[in-house]
């Protein structure tokens, strides 16, 4: 493994244990603070030496596309694009008429077979969830929706579909800025993203 590739790995780790590194010498990076779980992380995440890794100073790309449930529309902040091996967080807020359990992020990573499942949780007016970390190793398209179901475990409404779901590009580089949920900052990165550069 190269020097940088190496020292990028080691703070990266660091960041997610909850130390906060000294600032690394000759790398790219960025300052801001992240989150892995309910733990606040202030570190300076290191992008690949030959520029940061994501753009500090815009805004995440996120899906434009206006969502309903029941005819009525949906708050949703659904990225794009994504770093690799870091988790894709998706959050979206139901209208407060549409009835259900609970819902799923249902997610196949490029180049899988099969779609995933984790359950959506509450945070602030709406759900969260995350593709994690692990299953976002490569570049590539990463492909996800969102299923509601009833008390009785059965669907009652999708946001996207198996057969039309969201992508988010997974890349070394991104063109926004790194995306979040509202309330929280950005995830932690789980490795060092230079590894999975293209070559």
């Amino acid at each position: 493994m190269a020097r940088s590739s190496l020292l990028a790995l080691m703070v990266a780790l660091v960041a997610c244990r909850g130390a906060t590194p000294e600032p690394t010498q000759g790398a790219s990076s960025y300052p801001y603070a992240c989150s892995r779980g309910y733990m606040r992380v202030e570190t300076s995440y290191p992008g690949p030496s030959d520029g940061p890794a994501a753009r500090a100073d815009k805004p995440p790309l996120l899906l434009s596309a206006p969502l309903t449930l029941g005819g009525q529309p949906v708050v949703h902040m659904l990225p794009s694009e994504q770093l690799v091996m870091t988790p894709v967080p998706v959050y979206f807020e139901p209208p407060p008429s549409f009835v259900f359990k609970r819902a799923w992020l249902k997610f196949k990573a490029f180049g899988s077979a099969r779609y995933k499942s984790v359950p959506f949780v509450s945070a602030r007016r709406g759900l969260f969830a995350e593709i994690p970390c692990e299953e976002v190793t490569t570049t590539g398209p990463a492909r996800y929706f969102i299923s509601m179901v009833d008390e009785r475990g059965e669907e009652v409404a999708t946001l996207g579909s198996e057969a039309e779901p969201f992508r988010v590009q997974m890349k070394v580089f991104l063109d926004g800025g790194l995306p979040s949920i509202p309330g929280m900052k950005p995830p932690c990165p789980c490795a060092d993203t230079a590894d999975a550069r293209p070559r």
